[in-house]
C-alpha cells in the first residue's frame, strides 16, 4: 500500500522516515549547534565584557581609593595646621592679657610715683618757706 505525504510516497512496510522529516531533524540539530553556538559567543563576549568591566571597575576603585587615601591625608594635615593655628590664637590671647594687665599695672605704678613725687614737692616747698622765715628771723 502506497501513502502519500506531502507529495512524497513511502510504503507502509518501510521504517524510513520521509525525506522532509530527516532535513526537518537535520536542520533542528544544524539549529540546535547554532544556538548552542550563539549561547556560547554570547557567554564569551559576556566574559570578556565582564572581565573588562571588572578590570574598568576595579582601575576606577583603585584610583578612587587613592584619591581617597590623598585626601585624608591632606584632611589630616589641615586639620593638624588648624589646630596649631587655634593653638597659638589661644597662646596669643593669654599674652595679650598678661601684657594689657602689666600695662595697668605700670600705669598705676605711674600714678602712684607722681603723687609721691606731688607729696615730695610739697614737703620740699614747705621746708623752704620755714627755712626762709627762720633767716628772717635770725
Amino acid at each position: 500500500m502506497v501513502h502519500s505525504v506531502m507529495g512524497n510516497t513511502t510504503t507502509k512496510n518501510s521504517q524510513r522516515p520521509p525525506f522532509w522529516m530527516k532535513a526537518c531533524q537535520d536542520l533542528t540539530k544544524d539549529s540546535r549547534m547554532k544556538v548552542t553556538e550563539l549561547q556560547s559567543d554570547e557567554e564569551e563576549k559576556r566574559s570578556v565584557k565582564s572581565t573588562t568591566s571588572d578590570k574598568s571597575k576595579n582601575e576606577k576603585d583603585s584610583e578612587s581609593g587613592k584619591q581617597l587615601e590623598e585626601e585624608r591625608k591632606k584632611n589630616n594635615e589641615l586639620q593638624k595646621e588648624l589646630d596649631l593655628q587655634i593653638s597659638l590664637k589661644a597662646e596669643m590671647e593669654v599674652a595679650m592679657k598678661l601684657l594689657e594687665k602689666d600695662i595697668h599695672d605700670k600705669q598705676d605704678t605711674i600714678i602712684s610715683l607722681r603723687r609721691q613725687l606731688d607729696d615730695i614737692k610739697l614737703i620740699n616747698l614747705e621746708m623752704y618757706k620755714k627755712l626762709q622765715v627762720r633767716h628772717l628771723i635770725y
